[in-house]
């Protein structure tokens, strides 16, 4: 009985032992881990400070004029007839088979999303296989003109953020075409909650076997294959290559360019868009100035080049005996100490000044955006086509631009889905609901409708400001890739748009666009009235503003 009483209280002490043993180690792990991540999160810093942002170019190229005829406007309209069926008029991918035809000698296109994942997944309708007649066409081309040099960058996206060429892509490679997929490390970061544990971890997570299987789930569709761990983390950075441009020299020596905000991805086929084609000296500085690019990326990241049979390190060589025009920086590189754009176009007596066209990159975009904004007044006109809206500065600009006087028009995708998949409306829903109770109490002259889709997406990018007369000190139009948000905006993409300021005939052939989208002329519904798709008060409004807030202060969004 004593020896019971004995082992049970031998037994109870060695209990309370244990228990404070695990005490102890919980309260050493706990502090433990939480060191650790405070210090890989404080490495990712240090090493995004260290080696951020080398390829990011922020250029605003000097000014062109442009003689009549150097300059179109390509659009991609989508609507629906009165029965509700699909209405395509559609240019923009044709212009860009026609520049790849017309190549001589240099080719280079920079190109977003260019895949076959989520083909018909959006519910609307794909008319044609974007992706692969692009790689078709590049090939035939290749083969048709062996001495024409062709280079093609596009963003890991199109990969699954895999390591090695895209599989789309590898006829190209096959070819002799090298492809040159973005080191986006050399972006700067936006998604604090990730970013700086992918800077620190991600060689780790590429060298582990468990890490690299692709057994996650893949966003992009069942037929994309599976995502490793190592390829989610890249994801979740939510940085990227934005543009869509393509350039070239063509057989007589004309240099011809291409700048869109449409991807030749064939899930976006149906989307509507808007694009910028010209000929002559701002072409060949658009053409100079992605070679430079991808001297860059080829300097910082070589292993991210595809070519057969020419290793990287000759491509890079030969990128110095290629054709191209002399750069128009008066320090001799493209780029250097631009010239600021000025957004509004002065008058010489009673005869206006030639148009005149600035290439735009990443940062300076936005420089852009808000000067056009901050000087448009009494008796001005501001249209814009926008796919995306988010960015405060230039919400606050068009309700000031409103507020002064100005007629503002604005044109919005209401952001419902993306490839299949809700998007809640954000963010373009909460902040037109914001925008449009702001014009209401302030009784401002700031109207929004909808474009009237169906699964597609109105993938437009542009800024129109203008007088109300044809002509007048007011004429500018900025469009390109840059959606009108932080991210796109402030120099975390790489972008690339064109500003023509004075306009001239591609304002008033813009003017024409954004009159048959915003009247639903010819019968064919383009848009729709603000009501349609308000986002009514209520608890569903509130949650999504708490999302689209949550998801702007920790970059956790495309947007």
């Amino acid at each position: 009985m004593g020896r019971n009483r004995s082992s049970g209280g031998q037994s109870a002490s060695a209990t309370a032992g244990r228990s404070r043993r695990a005490g102890c180690v919980f309260r050493l792990i706990l502090p433990a881990v939480a060191g650790l991540t405070l210090c890989v999160y404080a490495a990712g810093w240090l090493i995004a400070w260290w080696n951020g942002a080398p390829a990011v170019q922020n250029l605003a190229l000097p000014p062109r004029p442009v003689a009549a005829g150097e300059v179109t406007l390509v659009a991609d309209l989508t609507g629906r007839d009165p029965a509700g069926k699909p209405v395509l008029h559609h240019a923009v991918f044709d212009r860009l088979l026609r520049l790849i035809d017309d190549a001589g000698d240099v080719l280079i296109l920079d190109q977003f999303l260019v895949n076959e994942f989520m083909t018909g997944a959006s519910g609307a309708p794909v008319p044609r296989d974007l992706s692969g007649e692009l790689v078709a066409a590049l090939v035939r081309k290749q083969a048709a003109t062996p001495r024409l040099r062709v280079l093609f960058i596009t963003d890991p996206v199109n990969g699954c953020y895999r390591p090695g060429c895209p599989p789309v892509l590898a006829p190209l490679v096959k070819a002799g075409i090298p492809v040159l997929v973005t080191d986006l490390d050399a972006l700067p970061d936006r998604n604090w909650l990730v970013c700086p544990f992918q800077r620190v971890l991600g060689p780790l997570l590429d060298s582990l076997a468990p890490t690299r299987a692709a057994s996650l789930p893949n966003p992009f569709g069942r037929d994309a294959g599976g995502m490793s761990a190592a390829d989610w983390c890249r994801l979740l950075t939510f940085k990227a290559n934005h543009r869509k441009v393509a350039a070239c020299r063509t057989r007589n020596g004309r240099y011809e360019a291409l700048v869109a905000s449409g991807n030749p991805h064939s899930a976006s086929a149906a989307h509507g868009n808007l694009a910028v084609w010209l000929t002559g000296a701002a072409a060949g500085d658009i053409l100079r100035a992605e070679t430079d690019l991808a001297r860059g990326i080829l300097l910082r990241s070589p292993d991210s080049c595809y070519t057969a049979p020419v290793p990287p390190w000759q491509l890079l060589r030969d990128l110095d005996s290629w054709p191209l025009p002399p750069p128009n920086s008066p320090s001799g590189r493209t780029g250097d100490r631009p010239v600021a754009p000025t957004p509004h176009a002065p008058r010489t007596g009673d005869r206006p000044v030639a148009p005149t066209i600035y290439y735009l990159t990443d940062a300076r975009i936005g420089d852009t955006v808000d000067r056009l904004l901050a000087e448009a007044g009494p008796g001005d006109r501001v249209d814009a086509l926008l796919f995306q809206l988010a960015d405060p500065r230039v919400i606050r600009a068009f309700q000031d631009a409103a507020a002064r006087g100005a007629q503002v028009r604005l044109l919005l995708d209401s952001n419902d889905s993306a490839f299949g998949r809700d998007k809640r409306g954000l963010p373009n829903r909460v902040v037109a609901a914001a925008m449009y109770e702001w014009a209401g109490r302030h009784r401002a002259p700031l109207t929004l409708r909808w474009f009237a889709t169906a699964g597609e997406q109105g993938h437009f990018k542009a800024l129109r400001v203008a007088a109300s007369g044809a002509t007048g000190r007011h004429d500018a139009l900025l469009t390109g890739s840059a959606n009108f948000t932080g991210r796109n905006l402030r120099g975390l993409t790489l972008e690339s748009d064109l500003l023509l300021s004075p306009a001239g005939a591609a304002g008033r052939q813009f003017d024409g666009i954004f009159a048959c989208l915003w009247e639903n002329r010819d019968g064919v519904v383009y848009s729709e009235p603000y009501p349609t798709r308000a986002l009514a008060p209520g608890p569903a409004r509130w949650a999504r503003q708490l999302a689209a807030a949550w998801a702007g202060i920790t970059g956790f969004c495309t947007y």
